[in-house]
């Protein structure tokens, strides 16, 4: 059985990369995409992934905001932060938040 990835991320190039790159593995599958976080909450429920890659910087929630979300109902997931920033202050408020990973997106691709 492959495991389930959704993903969040504001750039829509990025954003489809990642998706054909986890449709194309034999292990994962993307199940949901989206531009924001603002429905987080309804999304995971819904759809129950087991790994979430997250963008730390989008409008509306960010993503270490919707971690917190995710981990008052959810303490399991995995959410992997996807940033482009590699300051301390971002790296420890997502860890502390309960993120999983925190990889700088340069280093992706």
């Amino acid at each position: 059985m492959k495991t389930t990835v959704i993903i969040y991320e504001d750039n829509g190039d990025f954003r489809e990369a990642l998706v054909q790159l986890i449709n194309t593995s034999e292990n994962f599958t993307c199940i949901g995409a989206f531009y924001n976080c603002n429905n987080v909450a309804a999304d995971i429920k819904l759809l129950k992934p087991q790994v979430i890659l997250m963008d730390i910087d989008m409008n509306g929630m960010n993503g270490i905001e919707a971690v917190q979300v995710i981990r008052t109902f959810d303490k399991e997931v995995k959410i992997i932060i996807l940033t482009v920033f590699d300051d301390n202050k971002n790296v420890i408020n997502a860890i502390c938040a309960g993120c999983f990973g925190l990889p700088v997106k340069e280093i992706l691709f």
